[in-house]
């Protein structure tokens, strides 16, 4: 990775969207973490699996959701990191994408999509986020 020089703190939030056990999602999201703190970034890991996120329309906000809230909120940028499953994100990250609230927390903020698939079909992902609008136009 090239040398990276920033102004001021950068802080990036960095979402893990699986709980399965030696996932390679969050074994890939681990070196893009381990590279952002040798360019002296700093990065805000985000487990949902350690979450008690609610569903949509479930019930209001809990402290889990709004901690997430918080934390997307004073993020410089976020990386969002996502197993592929049939062209699309995670049902997890679908969840915490829920729990971002109305606007989204998202809005406005740089958003890096970290998509990890077998072969290349981690660029269907991308291109339904980006088609789909699911992050925001």
């Amino acid at each position: 990775m090239s040398e990276m020089n920033f102004q001021g703190e950068v802080t990036i939030a960095l979402v893990v969207g699986t709980v399965r056990p030696g996932n390679y999602t969050s074994k890939a999201a681990r070196l893009v973490r381990d590279e952002l703190k040798k360019a002296g970034v700093a990065v805000d890991w985000i487990d949902p699996a350690e979450m008690d996120l609610p569903f949509p329309g479930t019930r209001e906000q809990n402290p889990d959701g709004e901690d997430l809230k918080k934390r997307i909120s004073r993020a410089t940028g976020v990386i969002l990191a996502t197993p592929e499953y049939h062209g699309s994100m995670s049902s997890m990250m679908k969840l915490v994408i829920e729990n971002l609230g109305f606007p989204s927390v998202l809005a406005g903020k740089p958003i890096a999509l970290l998509g990890v698939a077998v072969e290349l079909e981690a660029q269907y992902f991308v291109n339904f986020v980006k088609e789909d609008g699911i992050l925001g136009k």
